[in-house]
C-alpha cells in the first residue's frame, strides 16, 4: 500500500480500496495478516488505515515502519512509539517498530513497558 497519507479520508479511502481489491481477489479471512505501513507523524492517519484494515480481517499485527533509511532521530523514535501506543490500544492488535535505530536495552524497555510487541532492528549499514 506504500506510505501512509498524512490525511486520515484519504488513508481510509486508500484501507477500503486495497479492502475490496483483496476481498474481490478471493483472500480468505482468518489468516494472521500483518500490515506494514510507512510510519508519518500522522498518527490518526495511520490508525484510520489500520481500523479498516482489521474490520476487513486483514490486520493482525500492525508494523510501523520507519522512513527509508531509518529514523535515527530521538523525536521521530518518540512519534513512532506514541503511535504505536495508540494503535494498539484502539485496535488491540501487537505492534512491531521496523527500521528505527535503538539499544538493545531500550526495545527491552518499551516491550516489557507495554508500548510495543516487536521490534525489527535494522542490520549493519
Amino acid at each position: 500500500m506504500g506510505p501512509c497519507p498524512k490525511d486520515p479520508a484519504r488513508a481510509t479511502a486508500e484501507a477500503e480500496a486495497f479492502a475490496g481489491a483483496a476481498r474481490a481477489a478471493g483472500w480468505p479471512a482468518g489468516p494472521a495478516v500483518a500490515v506494514r505501513t510507512g510510519f508519518t507523524d500522522a498518527a490518526e492517519a495511520v490508525l484510520a488505515r489500520l481500523r479498516v484494515l482489521r474490520a476487513a480481517g486483514l490486520c493482525d499485527l500492525a508494523d510501523l515502519a520507519a522512513p527509508l533509511g531509518g529514523a535515527a532521530e530521538p523525536d521521530t523514535v518518540l512519534d513512532a512509539l506514541e503511535a504505536a501506543d495508540t494503535v494498539r490500544t484502539a485496535l488491540g492488535v501487537p505492534v512491531m517498530l521496523s527500521g528505527f535505530w535503538a539499544r538493545p536495552d531500550q526495545v527491552a524497555t518499551h516491550i516489557l513497558a507495554g508500548r510495543i510487541d516487536a521490534w525489527c532492528v535494522p542490520g549493519p549499514q
